[in-house]
Order: C-alpha cells, then sequence, then structure tokens
C-alpha cells in the first residue's frame, strides 16, 4: 500500500480574522494557505473540484444565511462537486432553541423573524432542495472533523493535483 499523500489546505480569504479554522503543518498536513476562493470556506488544493466545506460558526449566521439567495447560490455551486459539507459549528438542539445560544445579542431578539420551526423548516428545504451537500452539526470539534475528512479525501483521490481551475480564480 502506498504512503499517504500529504496535503495543503486552501481557506478562503473572506473568512474573518479570528474566526474559523487554520491548519498548522503537521503530520500529512502541510498547513493552510489563504486563497480566493468563489465556492466554500476551505478545501484540499487541487483536490477542490472533489470536496469543499462552507464553515458557520453560529446558529444565527447559518438561520440568517438560510433567508439570503446568496447562499442558495452558493449552495447550487457546492452540488456540483462529490463531497460537498456545510459544518455547523453549534449543537442541533440550538435550532429548536433558536435564538437561545445563536450569538444574536438578546436585545435584538424581538426584531427577528425567525422562528424555531422556520429555522427548521428553512433547514429542512435547504436539504431537499440539495441532497448532495451535507449539513454537519460538529459543535465545537469543527476543525478536527475538518481534518480528518481531509485526510480521507486525500487518500480516496490521491495526491493532489497543483492546479487552480478557472472556477476558483
Amino acid at each position: 500500500m502506498a504512503k499517504p499523500a500529504p496535503f495543503a489546505i486552501w481557506r478562503d480569504n473572506q473568512e474573518k480574522d479570528g474566526h474559523g479554522w487554520t491548519f498548522p503543518p503537521g503530520g500529512r498536513c502541510l498547513g493552510t494557505t489563504i486563497q480566493s476562493m468563489d465556492t466554500a470556506d476551505y478545501c484540499v488544493e487541487g483536490l477542490e473540484d472533489k470536496c469543499l466545506i462552507e464553515r458557520k460558526g453560529t446558529a444565527g449566521e447559518f438561520c440568517a444565511n438560510l433567508f439570503e439567495p446568496r447562499f442558495r447560490r452558493e449552495l447550487e455551486r457546492m452540488a456540483l462537486v462529490p463531497h460537498p459539507y456545510v459544518f455547523l459549528e453549534f449543537e442541533r438542539e440550538q435550532v429548536w432553541s433558536y435564538p437561545v445560544g445563536s450569538g444574536i445579542p438578546e436585545s435584538r431578539w424581538p426584531l427577528l423573524k425567525a422562528t424555531p420551526a422556520l429555522f427548521q423548516r428553512r433547514l429542512w428545504e435547504a436539504s431537499l432542495a440539495f441532497p448532495t451537500v451535507k449539513f454537519e452539526f460538529v459543535g465545537g470539534r469543527g476543525e478536527h472533523a475538518a481534518l480528518s475528512l481531509f485526510k480521507r479525501v486525500a487518500d480516496l483521490y490521491g495526491p493532489p493535483v497543483h492546479t487552480q481551475p478557472a472556477a476558483f480564480n
């Protein structure tokens, strides 16, 4: 059996400083490169046409995105790759307790239009509209889960080809 290939991870340059993940070099991971990406937040360099991860840090962020046409277009593009994921860095229970624990200041709650039931409905609608996109509740384990997934993708597809397709320019 061949030795597993090393890989580098791309992180979208629109991820805000202090949020998201940075994978340091170690083991098979060669580290993180900040890269402009039209779709998703993370991928393995050279395998961006195989696996994408969009990261949502809070229930509030994700709920708001479910109402945005821009996010729907992102899901449409993600659905074109074999392994698209949306990693939700909160627990599933936060959908039903929304906006409690959502990251939205309590003073703004009376202004919110979304209820827990509407949040769940929008999540189901997105899951049905994009059946290949996997919505994974990873809680505080998103970075570990992403690294584990990227290792498996690199194993599945072999050494990454280090070219950048036109869709990611």
